[in-house]
């Protein structure tokens, strides 16, 4: 078949560095790490936290890392490459990682919808005489923003201002979603912002009465809670989540890369940016939760429910404690909107290069469909337009439960099996030994050669035994103690709607690995596992680190589509 269009490339090591962290810091620190956090016990779920992002989370996003810049492609084409059985996970990935995009954009809408109205005078969320800060932001959130009304069972239609405000943030990730330039000239601009405004936010919050014992609450573990199976797989899922590992999305953003480049410092950049920065969030949550506990005479854990509210309630009622309210409103929603349009590009996009290498190496209609950038671009479109279309749900009146539901289940689940998934196939398929011997060459960075027994340790034993344990005991405390929210009664249509979500993408990768057959010889043999037999000396060159002094044709080879 004749070579296809060059790969896009990063600028640079460091652009695509700064792409990476603009796909992991997204508005889930901002909001789902202070709310899991918060109903963990605070100290208590950092502790599983902090291991998980050393010994899983790191090794994890270093093999995705080693394999999307070896390879040089997609995250299914990837996965096909090293099996042609596991072409089914790498689906699952990056469908599942859609699906996330879905309801993670109507949390997006919510923060449109108060950007709008940061710039009124007097704020739609301001307190008045009979309500203090928190309680005013409760009530604009749960009727001027969600207009909920009723449980799972009445949806009660679409909320007009949230449904105009999920088709614009739509918009924009489909215009973000174009390719490697278009996200690197985007994160260049836009990273710094989400740092400067929860800076300033940290400095006025530590100037407040009662923030030290909120402080507390976060950074004093409770070990009691820690030997729960269930803070351990949801602080693994929550880090797999934020830096977007066993998705697909590092895998494709890899593969824009150098293969030449070093995997395991990016890979610690990342990873530890993200962390840092949910960090950061937490104390500037925390600190403002203390505060208004003081207020009201409770105790932290007492002041509100979790979920979206943790992020809706908490900073608009820290707003008003700012000077010029308006300005400061204006500018973290903003930032909310830049961290989650950054993240919503990363999760649609590995679908999109999915699509379309799948088309480029089908029939000749399917060729023509991505034979110019102009239908390359018009299959870019669709597929947004069909993830809005699915996403409605979570902007009619009971669309925030749907939103927590799919939250649950999905992040809690697809990310933790995707992640074991390729663990296993890197490991069985490619072989722990291989990755080993390719870690130990010369063309590899001198951290890259020191850590590789470690990695190689991780990604064969560690982390399969881990990630499996913790699966199971999660499988069966959920079918022993079944997930609700308080104060709603959660059927169980809804129950089982949460299950498929969760573990439906997954279901691909079993049936794709039990009906393919691998054909003997042709593009989709097998000469041995884990490497397709017509591009297995291809293949294996791609994945090879190739030597410093200019090893020989892997740039080349492996920029071709």
């Amino acid at each position: 078949m004749a070579d296809a269009a060059p790969r896009e490339r990063w600028s640079g090591q460091f652009t695509f560095i700064l792409a990476s962290i603009g796909s992991a810091i997204g508005f889930g620190n901002v909001w789902r790490f202070p709310m899991l956090a918060y109903t963990h016990g605070g100290g208590a779920f950092l502790v599983p936290y902090f291991f998980a992002l050393f010994f899983a989370t790191i090794p994890v996003v270093t093999l995705e890392f080693a394999l999307g810049q070896r390879l040089q492609k997609g995250h299914v084409a990837l996965l096909r490459a090293l099996s042609p059985r596991a072409v089914g996970l790498g689906w699952a990935s990056v469908i599942g990682t859609f699906t996330i995009a879905t309801f993670y954009s109507s949390l997006l809408a919510y923060c449109v919808v108060y950007l709008v109205g940061s710039v009124q005078t007097p704020q739609p969320w301001a307190a008045n005489a009979s309500q203090d800060d928190v309680a005013a932001a409760h009530e604009h959130f749960l009727r001027g923003v969600l207009e909920r009304t009723g449980g799972f069972d009445a949806t009660g239609g679409l909320v007009p201002h949230l449904a105009a405000a999920y088709f614009g943030v739509w918009l924009c990730v489909c215009a973000g979603a174009n390719g490697a330039r278009a996200i690197g000239w985007m994160v260049k601009v836009l990273m710094p912002l989400p740092f400067v405004v929860l800076g300033a936010f940290l400095v006025r919050a530590l100037t407040l009465s009662g923030a030290g014992d909120g402080i507390a609450l976060l950074l004093t573990p409770d070990f009691s809670k820690v030997a729960s199976f269930e803070i351990w797989i949801t602080a693994t899922s929550q880090l797999f989540f934020g830096v977007s590992a066993g998705l697909g999305t590092l895998t494709t953003y890899a593969s824009y890369n150098d293969a030449k480049r070093a995997v395991l410092v990016p890979a610690s950049i990342v990873c530890c940016a993200n962390s840092a920065f949910s960090l950061l969030a937490g104390v500037v949550v925390f600190a403002f939760l203390g505060h208004a506990a003081e207020l009201r005479g409770v105790a932290p854990t007492e002041l509100v429910q979790s979920g979206p509210a943790l992020a809706f309630e908490i900073f608009p009622a820290a707003v008003a404690l700012m000077p010029a309210p308006q300005l400061w409103a204006f500018l973290f929603f903003a930032m909310l909107l830049n961290l989650g349009i950054s993240s919503a590009i990363s999760m649609t996009s590995p679908l999109c290069v999915a699509l379309a290498e799948a088309l480029a190496n089908g029939g000749p209609r399917a060729r023509a469909l991505v034979a110019t950038g102009r239908r390359r671009l018009a299959l870019v479109g669709v597929v947004h337009a069909l993830g809005f279309a699915a996403g409605l749900l979570f902007c009619t009146r009971a669309g925030v439960l749907y939103v927590e539901l799919a939250d649950h289940y999905v992040v809690l689940l697809l990310t933790v099996v995707t992640a074991l998934g390729e663990c296993v196939l890197a490991s069985c398929c490619h072989g722990a030994r291989t990755l080993l011997k390719e870690l130990h060459t010369e063309s590899a960075s001198a951290v890259d050669r020191l850590a590789a027994p470690l990695l190689a340790f991780a990604w064969r034993f560690f982390i399969p035994a881990v990630l499996t344990v913790l699966l199971v005991a999660t499988v069966v405390g959920e079918v022993v103690a079944p997930w609700g929210i308080h104060g709603v009664d959660v059927p169980p249509w809804a129950l089982a709607l949460g299950w498929t979500l969760g573990l439906g993408p997954a279901a691909i990768a079993v049936c794709a690995a039990f009906v393919l057959r691998p054909r003997a010889g042709g593009a989709g043999g097998s000469a041995r596992p884990g490497l397709a037999a017509a591009d297995g000396a291809r293949a294996v060159a791609e994945i090879e680190f190739a030597t410093p002094n200019g090893g020989t044709s892997t740039a080349s080879t492996a920029s071709k589509v």
